[in-house]
Protein backbone atom coordinates (compact mmCIF):
# COMPACT_ATOMS: atom_id res chain seq x y z
CA UNK A 1 0.00 0.00 0.00
CA UNK A 2 2.87 2.39 0.82
CA UNK A 3 4.51 2.05 -2.57
CA UNK A 4 1.21 2.30 -4.45
CA UNK A 5 0.47 5.68 -2.89
CA UNK A 6 3.87 7.27 -2.57
CA UNK A 7 6.48 5.37 -4.53
CA UNK A 8 9.89 6.09 -3.00
CA UNK A 9 8.91 9.38 -1.31
CA UNK A 10 8.49 7.88 2.16
CA UNK A 11 12.04 7.05 3.07
CA UNK A 12 13.95 9.29 0.65
CA UNK A 13 15.14 11.69 3.35
CA UNK A 14 15.79 9.61 6.48
CA UNK A 15 18.49 12.07 7.57
CA UNK A 16 16.09 15.03 7.39
CA UNK A 17 13.46 13.63 9.75
CA UNK A 18 13.85 12.49 13.32
CA UNK A 19 13.08 9.02 14.56
CA UNK A 20 9.95 10.34 16.28
CA UNK A 21 8.74 11.83 12.99
CA UNK A 22 9.38 8.47 11.30
CA UNK A 23 7.37 6.70 14.01
CA UNK A 24 4.55 9.23 13.56
CA UNK A 25 4.55 8.64 9.81
CA UNK A 26 4.61 4.87 10.28
CA UNK A 27 1.67 5.03 12.69
CA UNK A 28 -0.29 7.20 10.26
CA UNK A 29 0.43 4.82 7.41
CA UNK A 30 -0.65 1.90 9.59
CA UNK A 31 -3.91 3.79 10.15
CA UNK A 32 -4.23 4.25 6.39
CA UNK A 33 -3.76 0.52 5.85
CA UNK A 34 -6.37 -0.21 8.52
CA UNK A 35 -8.90 2.13 6.88
CA UNK A 36 -8.05 0.61 3.48
CA UNK A 37 -8.72 -2.93 4.73
CA UNK A 38 -11.95 -1.87 6.43
CA UNK A 39 -13.05 -0.21 3.19
CA UNK A 40 -12.37 -3.39 1.20
CA UNK A 41 -14.41 -5.53 3.61
CA UNK A 42 -17.01 -2.94 4.65
CA UNK A 43 -20.01 -4.47 2.88
CA UNK A 44 -19.33 -7.91 4.30
CA UNK A 45 -18.69 -6.57 7.80
CA UNK A 46 -21.83 -4.41 7.82
CA UNK A 47 -24.01 -7.31 6.71
CA UNK A 48 -22.61 -9.82 9.19
CA UNK A 49 -21.46 -7.90 12.22
CA UNK A 50 -22.27 -4.19 12.71
CA UNK A 51 -20.58 -3.90 16.13
CA UNK A 52 -17.32 -5.26 14.72
CA UNK A 53 -17.49 -2.75 11.85
CA UNK A 54 -17.91 0.10 14.34
CA UNK A 55 -15.07 -1.23 16.51
CA UNK A 56 -12.71 -1.55 13.54
CA UNK A 57 -13.31 2.07 12.55
CA UNK A 58 -12.70 3.17 16.12
CA UNK A 59 -9.45 1.18 16.33
CA UNK A 60 -8.18 2.56 13.00
CA UNK A 61 -8.86 6.07 14.28
CA UNK A 62 -6.96 5.29 17.48
CA UNK A 63 -3.96 4.27 15.39
CA UNK A 64 -4.10 7.63 13.62
CA UNK A 65 -4.43 9.39 17.00
CA UNK A 66 -1.11 7.82 17.99
CA UNK A 67 0.46 9.47 14.98
CA UNK A 68 -0.97 12.88 15.91
CA UNK A 69 0.34 12.52 19.47
CA UNK A 70 3.81 11.70 18.17
CA UNK A 71 3.73 14.70 15.84
CA UNK A 72 3.18 17.13 18.74
CA UNK A 73 6.81 16.94 19.80
CA UNK A 74 8.27 17.15 16.28
CA UNK A 75 10.01 20.41 15.46
CA UNK A 76 11.89 19.78 12.22
CA UNK A 77 9.11 19.11 9.72
CA UNK A 78 9.86 19.65 6.02
CA UNK A 79 7.64 20.46 3.03
CA UNK A 80 8.09 16.90 1.73
CA UNK A 81 6.92 15.50 5.05
CA UNK A 82 3.86 17.78 5.01
CA UNK A 83 3.11 16.66 1.46
CA UNK A 84 3.05 13.02 2.57
CA UNK A 85 0.88 13.91 5.60
CA UNK A 86 -1.53 15.78 3.32
CA UNK A 87 -1.79 12.84 0.92
CA UNK A 88 -2.37 10.28 3.67
CA UNK A 89 -5.00 12.38 5.49
CA UNK A 90 -6.78 13.09 2.23
CA UNK A 91 -6.87 9.37 1.35
CA UNK A 92 -8.23 8.44 4.80
CA UNK A 93 -10.91 11.14 4.44
CA UNK A 94 -11.89 9.63 1.09
CA UNK A 95 -12.16 6.15 2.61
CA UNK A 96 -14.33 7.48 5.45
CA UNK A 97 -16.63 9.37 3.08
CA UNK A 98 -17.00 6.35 0.78
CA UNK A 99 -17.80 4.00 3.66
CA UNK A 100 -20.28 6.51 5.10
CA UNK A 101 -22.18 6.56 1.80
CA UNK A 102 -22.47 2.76 1.87
CA UNK A 103 -23.87 2.51 5.40
CA UNK A 104 -27.60 1.77 5.28
CA UNK A 105 -30.19 0.40 7.67
CA UNK A 106 -29.19 2.87 10.35
CA UNK A 107 -32.62 2.81 11.99
CA UNK A 108 -32.77 -0.95 12.51
CA UNK A 109 -29.07 -1.37 13.40
CA UNK A 110 -27.83 1.06 16.08
CA UNK A 111 -24.17 0.07 15.65
CA UNK A 112 -24.32 1.04 11.99
CA UNK A 113 -25.90 4.37 12.97
CA UNK A 114 -23.02 5.03 15.36
CA UNK A 115 -20.52 3.89 12.73
CA UNK A 116 -22.05 6.28 10.19
CA UNK A 117 -21.87 9.16 12.69
CA UNK A 118 -18.24 8.30 13.46
CA UNK A 119 -17.38 8.11 9.75
CA UNK A 120 -18.98 11.53 9.20
CA UNK A 121 -16.91 13.06 11.99
CA UNK A 122 -13.71 11.33 10.86
CA UNK A 123 -14.21 12.33 7.24
CA UNK A 124 -14.48 16.00 8.20
CA UNK A 125 -11.65 15.70 10.72
CA UNK A 126 -9.17 14.11 8.30
CA UNK A 127 -10.20 16.52 5.54
CA UNK A 128 -9.47 19.46 7.87
CA UNK A 129 -6.03 18.07 8.70
CA UNK A 130 -5.33 17.47 4.99
CA UNK A 131 -6.22 21.10 4.25
CA UNK A 132 -3.96 22.29 7.07
CA UNK A 133 -1.03 20.32 5.69
CA UNK A 134 -1.75 21.53 2.16
CA UNK A 135 -1.36 25.18 3.19
CA UNK A 136 2.36 24.70 3.65
CA UNK A 137 5.06 24.80 6.25
CA UNK A 138 4.65 28.40 7.45
CA UNK A 139 0.92 27.98 7.99
CA UNK A 140 1.48 24.64 9.73
CA UNK A 141 4.03 26.14 12.14
CA UNK A 142 1.76 29.12 12.87
CA UNK A 143 -1.18 26.81 13.63
CA UNK A 144 1.00 24.66 15.92
CA UNK A 145 2.23 27.74 17.76
CA UNK A 146 -1.36 28.84 18.35
CA UNK A 147 -2.29 25.36 19.58
CA UNK A 148 0.63 25.32 22.02
CA UNK A 149 -0.31 28.79 23.31
CA UNK A 150 -3.95 27.78 23.70
CA UNK A 151 -2.92 24.71 25.70
CA UNK A 152 -1.45 26.95 28.42
CA UNK A 153 -4.74 28.71 29.08
CA UNK A 154 -8.03 27.22 30.22
CA UNK A 155 -10.71 27.43 27.56
CA UNK A 156 -12.20 30.87 27.16
CA UNK A 157 -9.28 32.82 28.67
CA UNK A 158 -6.87 32.98 25.69
CA UNK A 159 -7.62 35.95 23.46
Amino acid sequence: VYSQLFGDRLHVYPDKITQQEQYALDALLDGLIAFSEIYKKADEMMAIDGPRFHACIDIADSICDTSRLLLVGCDRITEDYLDVLHTVHEKIAEYCAAMKRNVTSVFSHPHLRRAKELLTILSLFFRRFADTYKKGLSSFKRDRKQQKLASYFPSGTAH
